[in-house]
């Protein structure tokens, strides 16, 4: 059998080294995508994007048996920056984007389809309602002519005047802009290129940044590098929740403090230490304390490992360089914009709503094992993919993998601090979803800012990082069966407990599903077990697969943001606002509210960031229900008969019902709505007139006598 592989392979590259091959793999490039077009896109026109897309990666993955592997690959890597930084000129000038906005198309008058924003590759995910329906339409409102990159929101909440530098951080023509550089593309591109670059922007830095830190923890093996980049950036947990800012920067900072300790000159460790100050101001304002805490967590556990690993390379000294600079660059830049933003500040930190959050931990310990379910995630209906994806951790084998290196280690006489630290790292937020610890003592550790269910997501991100060390660093030799069995054994202890996890909180997953999952992960923990040679290819290739069914597909690829603005009711929606800038708008169909206000119109009931106090003096004078309203919600306007009441749908969701006469309490001056019939509840304190009519949408004037 081994003479006949061996055979086999031999004629292999026989066969790969012959011209006819070469020729075959190039024509198979061009032609495979005709029939992807003419068999699976049955249904939609031919797209010469998708095709051009499709025949480059299938050329782009000819190359690697066309040519020398080995002198591709190194070329790649020398020449990484610029291939990087082409790719991403050409993504942003063709004005693609992994939005799910284009399901406007389907929300708001399908008939009236807008071609030139339909989806190119995979499809909208309703479930990420937080990104198209909110974050993306708020960086859009401030493009309208009300706005213009004002730091000051003219148009959210009924035109109350909104700082847009912290909390919404939004693109604006201030220095602010430098704290979100994703948004520095509005500056000097056109609308649908620079919500290209925003879009972009922090996936090709955290590539980048993932791939650099990881030759730091693997000793600089490219190839195991870019396996653990692939595992993180195309990860579920990224993809569904869109947290680059964090990995990426605090990923920086760790590859500019290594360098700042190995430099010998003080101008560097000078432009370093600013580099790193610039990457701390950057982690801070991605403002989610639920996961900056966590992962600072990790990075803290980095950095130590980096000052062990290190030693003898840097003085003491060298600190009261870096503090100092890092200190006064973080100040200088969060300062005025803190300064600028007190108000919502001191707004948000009142609220029941985020700011009334406290967390003393033990929950949500079966998140820890959802990581086997997020590989399917793509192409399953689940009712909150969000919740659960999670990293290829292979938690807890890394723990006990990481355990018996680190006796091997000992006993050796090797040093390796990194597994250790990593462990520490894992033990101590796992135990933030196994135990509820005191008041004093989630104060103290921060961890009260974070949830259980946000922190699953670091430790699965540190055990992510700790399976890539060990496959990279460590390696076991298998001499006898005996060891085998052991091996075979220890997967399937460890199966059982992750497979429970799946199956009884993974509604989404079916027996035959299971079973898939089953067979994958007993083979993906034995091979990490075994961490022979063979294995480690074998395993490498797995998670590159794993990892690409985990999160190309989940954003869909698509181009422009025309959905938003050239649908009929959109044209009307700006005429409107040209001729009434100051007209108030509230929206009925609570998934549209940020659509009116993306056209410009002072939309009431756009994303309520803090309470918009104005409203509810009017409407809750006394306050009796202050704790329902003083939050961060989005809120739905129901217009009634009966008379006027708040409900708390969710933690961050608001209803007003709204009597139709305190339309007018509130100065509303246009109604957008589902509903035909609301004209019916006019009388003699309030003419509501339909003024315009098309297919499921209508727009209402509201007069009041």
């Amino acid at each position: 059998m081994k003479k006949f592989c061996i055979e086999l392979k031999d004629d292999f590259f026989t066969i790969k080294n012959t011209k006819l091959f070469k020729l075959g793999l190039i024509l198979i490039s061009f032609i495979f995508p005709l029939l992807v077009e003419k068999f699976y896109y049955v249904d939609e026109s031919f797209s010469i994007i998708r095709y051009v897309i499709f025949t480059l990666i299938l050329l782009f993955l000819s190359f690697n048996l066309i040519f020398d592997i080995k002198k591709m690959w190194d070329f790649i890597y020398r020449k990484r920056y610029l291939i990087g930084i082409s790719l991403f000129v050409v993504v942003v000038l063709g004005g693609f984007h992994g939005s799910s906005i284009s399901i406007f198309n389907d929300i708001i008058e399908p008939g009236s389809n807008v071609s030139s924003s339909e989806t190119i590759i995979g499809r909208t995910r309703e479930i990420r309602s937080d990104e198209w329906d909110i974050s993306s339409l708020m960086v859009l409102s401030q493009l309208t002519p009300l706005n213009e990159l004002s730091p000051i929101n003219k148009t959210m909440m009924g035109g109350i005047g909104s700082n847009v530098e912290l909390f919404p951080k939004l693109p604006t023509k201030s220095l602010s802009v430098l704290l979100s550089p994703r948004c520095l593309g509005f500056l000097f591109l056109p609308e649908d290129n620079a919500f290209s670059f925003y879009w972009f922007f922090e996936y090709f830095l955290l590539f980048f940044a993932s791939f650099e830190f990881l030759m730091l923890v693997t000793k600089k093996k490219k190839l195991l590098s870019l396996v653990g980049t692939i595992a993180i950036v195309f990860s579920a947990a990224v993809q569904w929740w869109e947290f680059t800012n964090i990995l990426a920067y605090g990923m920086l900072a760790i590859v500019f403090f290594d360098k700042f300790l190995n430099s010998n000159s003080y101008l560097k460790k000078i432009i370093f230490s600013l580099l790193i100050g610039y990457c701390g101001v950057l982690y801070i304002m991605s403002l989610y304390p639920a996961w900056m805490v966590p992962f600072g967590y990790f990075f803290l556990g980095i950095v130590i490992w980096q000052l062990i690993d290190n030693k003898g390379k840097y003085k003491w000294k060298d600190f009261l360089l870096l503090v100092p600079i890092v200190l006064i660059t973080i100040a200088s830049m969060l300062i005025p914009t803190i300064l600028n933003a007190s108000e919502v500040i001191e707004l948000m930190s009142n609220t029941a709503y985020p700011g009334g959050r406290f967390s003393t931990g033990a929950e949500d310990l079966e998140k820890l094992f959802y990581y086997p379910a997020s590989f399917v995630l793509p192409f399953v209906n689940s009712t909150n993919a969000s919740e659960t994806a999670q990293f290829l951790s292979l938690y807890p084998l890394t723990l006990i993998m990481g355990l018996y290196y680190f006796i091997k280690n000992r006993k050796k006489g090797k040093k390796d601090s990194l597994i250790p630290i990593l462990m520490i790292v894992i033990v101590f937020l796992s135990i933030w979803n196994y135990v509820e610890i005191p008041d004093f003592l989630a104060k103290i550790t921060l961890l009260y800012m974070s949830k259980p269910a946000r922190t699953v997501t670091a430790v699965g991100f540190t055990s992510c990082i700790l399976m890539i060390v060990i496959i990279a660093n460590y390696s076991r030799k298998i001499e006898d069966k005996k060891t085998v069995i052991k091996d075979l054994l220890l997967a399937l202890i460890v199966l059982i407990p992750v497979l429970y996890f799946v199956k009884k909180y993974c509604s989404f997953i079916s027996i035959p599903l299971l079973l898939v999952i089953a067979v994958l992960y007993f083979i993906i923990f034995y091979l990490f077990i075994r961490n022979d040679i063979k294995a480690k290819k074998i395993l490498c290739i797995i998670i590159v697969l794993v990892s690409l069914c985990s999160g190309v597909l989940v954003h869909p690829l698509s181009r422009t943001v025309n959905a938003v603005y050239d649908k009929p009711i959109a044209k009307e929606i700006q005429s409107i606002v040209k001729k009434d800038p100051d007209g108030l708008w509230v929206s009925e169909f609570i998934q549209t509210a940020n659509y009116v206000h993306a056209n410009g119109a002072k939309t009431l009931n756009s994303t309520n960031y803090y309470p918009n106090f104005s409203l509810w003096k009017k409407i809750d004078p006394k306050g009796k229900y202050e704790k329902r309203w003083n939050r961060y919600s989005t809120l739905s306007v129901n217009i009634i008969e009966d008379k006027t009441n708040i409900k708390l749908v969710a933690a961050d969701h608001l209803a007003l019902n709204l009597n139709s006469d305190d339309m007018c309490k509130i100065n509303i001056d246009y109604l957008f709505t589902p509903s035909d019939d609301r004209d019916e509840l006019s009388n003699d304190k309030v003419e509501i007139k339909e003024i315009y009519s098309k297919e499921n949408m209508y727009i209402y004037k509201i007069n009041c006598n």
